[in-house]
């Protein structure tokens, strides 16, 4: 941090003493002097994050050592509105703050399609009826006296795979979410992009390059993805746990995996070749079907993109369960949470 070991010893005594952080013995160096190892106290307080779209809700409680104290998962109607959304977030708020003793320092909650997080906005997602312009941080002020932070959900992933995935080390990486709709969460030097128009990573609006008239959202998001896999109608329901559907599909047609991949592929080419990221994590239900859909992934994008044969991008499954978003929300109280 360029500053001195006798000024940081100051700043480490002072969160020493606000029970902050903590000692947790002496490690000896080969030279100098022995240094002091440090960790965050655990019941400094804690942090609660809060994710949801159109097929469901999650929250998790983190304490101040970043570690999951309560977690919390419910499906949602497909009849959702704006009033049964914001009913939700508050159940799921009261449920994780339920018997905790611990003072509550932040919250943070990932939102999915468009949002002006600076402004506490959630300007769109067309599947929750009436979501257009909410004022979801200040509609939410009444239920906790700290303040509540929104994001995009999937960049709230993003920030989940940097505290706790496995991609804390990279600068330059893709999240591609096939979720109830489609999107991409781009980190680029270390930053996650937002947009002039917070509208970075809105891939599900493109349009179809395979099927004229629609728009790329409604060939591969979850339930899409699914429902060709399972040579459903597109306009056909869905299980309501998708994930569980999913790994029902391990064994579905390699025809039909070639096909829904090299939809993928498009996509994943292109960012490649305009982005060149290290990495492309896939997030969502489509994850149960394993790594075989990351090969066939790749595969299509040697065989559809002539500059990329031979050097084709690393696409990986996420590490990260269900609750990375409600995680990433918690990480973005953090990050906003000031002493």
């Amino acid at each position: 941090m360029s500053i001195s070991a006798s000024t940081m010893g100051i700043y480490v005594d002072t969160l020493i003493k606000r029970g902050l952080v903590q000692e947790t013995g002496q490690e000896l160096g080969h030279v100098g002097r022995p240094k002091r190892l440090l960790r965050p106290c655990p019941d400094a307080g804690w942090f609660a994050g809060i994710e949801f779209h159109a097929g469901g809700i999650w929250g998790v409680a983190v304490d101040f050592e970043g570690k999951v104290i309560t977690r919390y998962r419910e499906f949602l109607p497909a009849d959702l509105d704006v009033e049964r959304t914001l009913e939700s977030i508050q159940k799921v708020f009261y449920i994780l703050s339920s018997g905790m003793s611990l003072p509550l320092l932040g919250v943070g909650i990932g939102v999915p399609g468009l949002v002006n997080a600076g402004e506490g906005l959630a300007l769109h997602y067309r599947f929750i009826k009436g979501w257009t312009n909410i004022p979801l941080s200040r509609m939410l002020d009444g239920v906790t006296s700290v303040p509540v932070h929104i994001e995009q959900g999937l960049r709230t992933i993003a920030l989940a795979e940097r505290w706790c995935g496995l991609q804390h080390h990279l600068r330059d990486y893709v999240l591609l979410g096939a979720r109830f709709g489609f999107n991409a969460a781009v980190v680029h030097g270390g930053n996650i992009a937002m947009g002039a128009r917070h509208a970075a990573g809105e891939l599900g609006f493109w349009p179809s390059p395979s099927r004229q008239g629609l728009e790329l959202g409604d060939l591969i998001s979850a339930p899409a993805t699914y429902r060709r896999l399972a040579g459903l109608a597109m306009d056909a329901p869905v299980p309501v746990n998708l994930n569980d559907a999913f790994a029902e599909l391990s064994n579905a047609s390699e025809d039909r995996i070639e096909e829904v991949a090299m939809d993928y592929a498009g996509v994943i080419g292109c960012l490649q070749l305009l982005l060149d990221p290290e990495v492309f994590v896939l997030h969502g239900p489509v994850c149960q079907l394993g790594k075989k859909f990351c090969e066939a992934m790749v595969r299509q994008v040697e065989l559809t993109v002539p500059a990329l044969a031979g050097r084709p991008p690393r696409v990986e499954l996420t590490m990260l369960g269900e609750e990375a978003g409600a995680l990433g929300a918690a990480c973005l109280a953090v990050e906003h949470w000031q002493p």
